[in-house]
């Protein structure tokens, strides 16, 4: 029996074959109220599905007992000896290591006067660097901080012990 494609025993289905702009309006008129029902779902789902905005917590500028605190545990860290100078507390640069920045200055007796970006959370310490164009350390107005080494100097919470 030879039928459809020319081979025997297989006959061939021309529907399936057929574009869908070939399609009966029958079949066409079945199908419009399915995809309705589908877009109608998937509208009432994404709705379902929107949860409110993420509001981050406030985050504030540490209160100059902890940022003198935080200041004299970086100069213990950096090895800074003699007199050591600081700067006010500022917000930092969006790339910068904490939301907040005051730069220290003072000798260190390997590399000489260096100036160093001390960063800080709310009242937290989180890190010390040496300064970079970034932290604009060379153009803020410095006091003094102390003579260093600062003998007694507790590790602020979350920081390391400062190196021997």
């Amino acid at each position: 029996m030879r039928t459809g494609l020319g081979l025997p025993g297989i006959r061939s289905n021309i529907s399936l074959f057929r574009s869908p702009a070939c399609r009966s309006s029958a079949a066409k008129s079945r199908e419009h109220p399915v995809r309705l029902l589908a877009v109608l779902v998937s509208f009432v789902l994404s709705a379902c599905s929107t949860v409110p905005a993420y509001v981050p917590p406030p985050i504030y500028a540490p209160q100059l007992s902890k940022a003198r605190e935080g200041a004299k545990f970086a100069a213990n860290e950096e090895k800074l000896v003699g007199p050591v100078e600081i700067s006010g507390v500022r917000e930092a640069h969006p790339l910068g290591k904490g939301p907040y920045i005051l730069c220290i200055r003072g000798d260190n007796s390997l590399a000489g006067v260096r100036t160093y970006a001390v960063f800080f959370k709310d009242n937290d310490y989180v890190s010390s660097r040496m300064s970079v164009i970034l932290d604009s350390c060379e153009t803020q107005t410095f006091t003094s901080l102390g003579i260093g080494p600062f003998p007694g100097v507790k590790p602020p919470p979350g920081a390391d012990q400062p190196p021997t």
